[in-house]
């Protein structure tokens, strides 16, 4: 019987010998008739269970050899698909599996929770103008329980009152109240134009005068506002006349300025007036402020009383 077996074993390994021949793996067909073309070797990595190799084939005859061999790795595996065995929800993480094709291992690794599913949630706090509000939203799937803050509310303010009148020579202060709170901000407004006399029809009056320093060649005529009493620049109609030089001095916020003008016929000499600058004030130092308005200081002008404002943060 053993004579037998032995027998069998021999055969068989001569038919596998014969066999790996006929693939053509590692050695040349025989006979050949044409040199192999071997391009880029084919790189096979190792696994867990298999050593890795690059493999060489030949694209005329199909024969291929191969070398560079690397060990197998033990820690190198080739997974299948991964397989849910825990779905996740809200609350807990789900788990999913995953095994080598070849040493059957198995990895585990979570699935990342589920997002919340909130109700519209309850207003804890409401939002005023000055401070923040509470809402607190509910899962319908685990009740767990979430804040959020609502964002303050714009200040509610009036349509404003006004605090100080502006004039022609003066700006105005508006002062908003917001009906939530209270709270109070103050806007400044420009100042009037001056006023000057029209006739029914909306033409504006200049007045003529008479005056020792103005020559027969040359009408003078004027307007005074009506708010302020503020002379406007005389306008003279005639010939032509030209400046004096030297002879100008600048007008201030409530003073008129002037210079010297000279009839180009009989070299006259009069006064031409500058109306005031109202935004050429002259301030004191001593700023103060009003009770109603805590957040806004103030300084007059020494000439006219104009006030000048300044927002405090």
């Amino acid at each position: 019987m053993k004579k037998v077996f032995a027998v069998l074993l021999v055969l068989t390994l001569t038919a596998a010998a014969i066999l790996l021949a006929s693939c053509q793996f590692g050695k040349d067909p025989e006979p050949t008739d044409h040199e192999h073309n071997f391009p880029e070797g084919k790189v096979v990595e190792a696994n867990c269970r298999h050593q890795g190799y690059t493999e060489y084939t030949c694209t005329e005859c199909g024969y291929y050899y191969r070398d560079t061999f690397t060990s197998a790795d033990p820690d190198e595996h080739v997974y299948g698909d991964d397989i849910v065995t825990r779905e996740p929800t809200c609350a807990l993480e789900g788990e999913k599996t995953k095994i080598c094709i070849y040493c059957k291992c198995k990895h585990t690794s979570p699935i990342k929770k589920l997002a919340h599913n909130f109700d519209e949630g309850e207003v804890i706090e409401e939002a005023t103008c000055t401070h923040n509000g509470t809402l607190e939203k509910t899962c319908n799937d685990c009740g767990h329980v979430e804040s959020e803050v609502i964002k303050k509310l714009e200040h509610d303010y009036d349509e404003g009152v006004v605090a100080v009148e502006a004039t022609c020579i003066s700006k105005g202060v508006i002062k908003y109240t917001c009906g939530g709170c209270g709270d109070v901000k103050t806007e400044t407004t420009g100042m009037l134009e001056h006023s000057y006399p029209k006739d029914e029809e909306g033409n504006d009056i200049w007045t003529e005068i008479k005056s020792d320093t103005v020559c027969e060649h040359v009408s003078m005529k004027i307007r005074v506002c009506d708010g302020c009493g503020h002379l406007d620049d005389p306008r003279y109609e005639g010939h032509d006349t030209h400046e004096v030089e030297g002879t100008r001095v600048e007008a201030t916020c409530t003073k008129a300025g002037h210079y010297t003008l000279e009839c180009e016929v009989c070299h006259t000499h009069y006064i031409s007036y500058i109306k005031p600058n109202p935004d050429n004030h002259t301030y004191d130092d001593n700023w103060y402020t009003l009770p109603e308005f805590d957040n806004v200081e103030i300084r007059d002008c020494t000439e006219c009383g104009h006030k000048d404002f300044k927002y405090l943060k």
